[in-house]
């Protein structure tokens, strides 16, 4: 029982480190795809790579789990998720295209925080104070990560539209590991991510003919977005299952905290790959990160 429980965390704690690695990497792809079209052609590229992949789902569950199938309850669930997803996305790539990515990736911080609360009258999981502590060092520290930086920072002027958006992607991420958790009560991490790419391809349908009436053009032959899209695509399958993983076998509060230090390894790569430029508050709110996240996993070991 001792072994079953210390292979039970090792497995989660590796599910845990995929995520964090596979979203820091699919911040920075999405950034350079948006430098190649705008936000909606990158949502759209997005949902059609999610929908190519529901066969080759399928094709995995018809292997590891043949006898599998999609409730009515984990299709409700999993189509709240999606649906919750994609509000938080289209809002996040809005505001991801009108300035830099740190000051997105600060701004959207406060997510865990949200899930945090959430998750003891929703989940009924036990509050701690400790790990509300470190959820808001997190977020403290990804704040400070994205603090514009002398006159070089922002790029572009923040707008009442970017605040607005930055607002509504916090507060959807935060309510979207909620659903997940209920999710995954009911069904498999791979069983719910058929779900979800399957609301994604019926959602698409309808993103698509709301552009259209908003006399959106959209343009979706640029082989540069797909080539970063393919690469984003990639990075949030094995991200978002390897989260999925992690859920089902811990407690909400603790993997949406610790996974929520990912935007770190973003940072580090815009610094590298985006030549963003680099400060001594954002080393501070790295510091923090790393102190909120190691206060969360102490936490989590406690018990």
């Amino acid at each position: 029982m001792v072994l079953w429980n210390g292979d039970k965390i090792v497995s989660s704690e590796a599910f845990i480190l995929m995520a964090l690695a596979c979203w820091g990497f699919w911040g920075i792809f999405e950034k350079k795809a948006l430098g190649f079209a705008n936000c909606k052609e990158v949502l759209i590229a997005l949902y059609l790579l999610n929908t190519i992949q529901i066969p080759i789902i399928a094709g995995i569950l018809n292997t590891t789990k043949p006898h599998w199938h999609l409730t009515s309850e984990s299709l409700f669930w999993s189509g709240l998720a999606s649906l919750t997803y994609a509000i938080a996305m289209l809002a996040y790539l809005r505001a991801l295209s009108k300035t830099d990515a740190s000051y997105v990736l600060g701004t959207t911080a406060c997510y865990p925080v949200i899930s945090l609360l959430l998750a003891t009258p929703c989940l009924g999981e036990h509050f701690s104070l400790l790990r509300f502590s470190g959820s808001l060092l997190v977020a403290l520290g990804i704040f400070a990560i994205g603090l514009p930086n002398g006159k070089k920072e922002p790029q572009k002027p923040l707008s009442n539209e970017v605040k607005i958006c930055v607002f509504i992607a916090a507060f959807a991420w935060g309510l979207w590991g909620i659903i997940d958790k209920k999710a995954l009560s009911i069904a498999d991490p791979l069983e719910i991510t058929m779900g979800k790419y399957l609301w994604d391809a019926i959602f698409l349908i309808f993103i698509v003919q709301m552009f259209r009436r908003n006399g959106d053009k959209i343009n979706l032959r640029k082989s540069g977005m797909w080539k970063y899209c393919a690469l984003s695509a990639v990075c949030l399958a094995f991200g978002g299952f390897s989260y999925l993983s992690a859920m089902k076998l811990l407690p909400a509060s603790y993997v949406i905290s610790i996974t929520s230090c990912y935007p770190v390894i973003m940072y580090v790569l815009a610094v590298r790959f985006l030549k963003e430029s680099f400060s001594v508050a954002r080393f501070a709110g790295i510091a923090l990160v790393v102190l909120g996240g190691a206060l969360v996993h102490f936490t989590h070991l406690l018990g």
